[in-house]
């Protein structure tokens, strides 16, 4: 956080990827599912980079975000995190009655 502590998280799942799913909702606090999931290789070789793109629902909304790492279960945690990042956005903007 913004003072320098380091807040810790675990979570179990299905696997790592929804593991990591798991710990952020609950460091988030929101009930986000998991709409779509899709991993697109960028390079090739043991160093690869993946292109990570989630769709989450929250609230009767979807969100969508995207994350790029040579690690899957990094990649996706970003994709995840861009994604909350879009509907924490949409909901101060509609609190303070922005208008794109």
């Amino acid at each position: 956080d913004s003072r320098g502590l380091t807040l810790e998280f675990d979570a179990e799942g299905d696997g790592m990827v929804d593991a990591a799913f798991a710990a952020l909702r609950k460091a988030f606090g929101v009930d986000a599912r998991l709409v779509d999931y899709r991993v697109d290789p960028i390079t090739e070789g043991a160093d690869a980079m993946a292109k990570v793109n989630v769709v989450i629902r929250m609230g009767g909304e979807t969100y969508s975000g995207r994350g790029v790492s040579s690690d899957v279960v990094e990649g996706s945690a970003l994709a995840f995190v861009a994604a909350l990042n879009k509907a924490a956005k949409q909901v101060l903007e509609e609190a303070v009655g922005v208008e794109e």
